[in-house]
């Protein structure tokens, strides 16, 4: 059940990715096929930072994304599943490659003012890439967009720590590289989005 989760888990955040950095939402998924009833809610579009892997800054829909889901039961008085969707968002070029890739997602980490720190293991990797080719007549480079993909879980008492942080610092770590985000890079509406997740979908109801 744990690693088919973790597969339902990452195929919802396949589908819904692509939508462009737009607002975070969140989306039940349908259960009308689930022989627990049990809930699941995924969501799309939590955005670390708008600093880019390469050190540019994101105009653009790219970046890497955080999304927070959990699997709950019917009675919501049980969480059964609770992680993270990461997604990494980018173009490929014939001209500078793929800088702004982490390759096979391996880790996420986060660290708290006073140093403690939260590591995450990513499983269920995946990569994906764009059927179109395009190509920058202006700049004469082809490029082609492309999303790395994985899932991390966590204990719903370390989520609840990240959600309540008023500041954290990300590390990233792929097969090919690795990004940190330092607490002034993190956008402002990140953990705000995972404390709002929390609040709405996490906690649960008193037996």
């Amino acid at each position: 059940m744990r690693k088919t989760s973790i597969f339902i888990a990452l195929i919802a955040a396949t589908f819904i990715a692509g939508c462009g950095a737009g607002k975070f939402t969140v989306t039940r998924a349908d259960d009308s096929f689930s022989e627990d009833k049990s809930q699941f809610y995924t969501s799309t579009n939590n955005r670390i930072s708008s600093k880019s892997i390469a050190g540019g800054m994101h105009i653009d829909d790219k970046g890497v994304f955080v999304n927070p889901f959990v699997k709950k039961t019917a009675s919501d008085t049980g969480v059964i599943l609770l992680g993270f969707n990461i997604e990494n968002r980018f173009s490929t070029d014939s001209s500078s490659g793929s800088v702004n890739g982490l390759g096979t997602i391996k880790s996420l980490v986060f660290k708290f003012e006073g140093g403690s720190l939260i590591t995450l293991d990513v499983s269920g990797q995946q990569g994906k890439a764009d059927d179109v080719i395009r190509y920058n007549s202006v700049a004469g480079y082809a490029y082609q967009d492309r999303s790395e993909y994985g899932v991390a879980l966590i204990e719903p008492d370390a989520f609840m720590k990240i959600a309540q942080a008023s500041a954290i610092s990300i590390k990233i770590t792929g097969s090919q590289q690795s990004m940190i985000y330092e607490a002034k890079d993190i956008a402002p509406e990140f953990i705000h989005n995972i404390k709002s997740f929390y609040d709405k979908y996490v906690i649960t109801q008193p037996l």
